[in-house]
């Protein structure tokens, strides 16, 4: 049976507050970080080593594709 999505009437399924929306890394917002893909994430965040490193394991082992924010639940077994 496939997802039934309805997005918030307050936040539009931005998943965050105005307020919080208003704070921007860089021109984006949470939400649109957690858009990114990986592997898009892996330029924006490659000033902080931490942050990149953890995304370019990701990438190595060919998960550059997934989303920042990608529930678990999405992923396959």
């Amino acid at each position: 049976m496939p997802d039934t999505y309805i997005p918030c009437e307050l936040c539009q399924g931005k998943r965050y507050k105005t307020e919080i929306l208003a704070i921007k890394r860089r021109g984006k917002t949470i939400s649109e970080v957690l858009g990114m893909y990986i592997s898009d994430a892996l330029e924006f965040f490659s000033e902080i080593d931490s942050v990149r490193e953890d995304l370019q394991l990701m990438v190595d082992i060919g998960l550059g594709y997934l989303r920042m924010g990608q529930p678990a639940h999405m992923l396959s077994g």
